[in-house]
């Protein structure tokens, strides 16, 4: 859902558009929109058109996701149950999973990361299950 809040006494549903899974996290970079699912990863929408965005592309990840951040070509998921997810989005028709950092065993917990400076990431098991 894109929402225009500029008056904050009255917001405005600008568009919608499906995605991929329950939606998590959302992180804005430009005229895309990074969406987290819990259930499923990450999709990329295009918002250059408030009142039409429309999914452009989607990355799967084992556990789902969590957290998002983006920096230049890649996003930073963090995953389910098994840590950080890295994402190629240069072509966000086609985002390509570059790596992972597994942080937490099954069951162990969820991660969570905190951005620290450009290009710089601290990744935290916040809680246990």
């Amino acid at each position: 859902m894109v929402v225009d809040v500029s008056d904050p006494f009255m917001s405005i549903i600008l568009g919608a558009v499906d995605t991929p899974g329950r939606a998590q996290r959302v992180c804005v970079a430009e005229s895309f929109a990074y969406v987290s699912s819990w259930d499923d990863g990450l999709a990329i929408v295009d918002v250059s058109t408030p009142a039409e965005p429309a999914m452009r592309g989607h990355a799967r990840t084992r556990y789902g996701a969590g957290d998002v951040e983006v920096e230049e070509s890649y996003g930073y998921l963090t995953t389910h149950r098994s840590g950080l997810q890295v994402v190629d989005i240069s072509n966000p028709d086609s985002p390509l999973n570059s790596g992972s950092v597994a942080c937490c065993s099954w069951g162990a917990g969820r991660a969570s990361f905190l951005p620290v400076s450009y290009m710089s990431l601290a990744v935290l098991a916040a809680w246990s299950w």
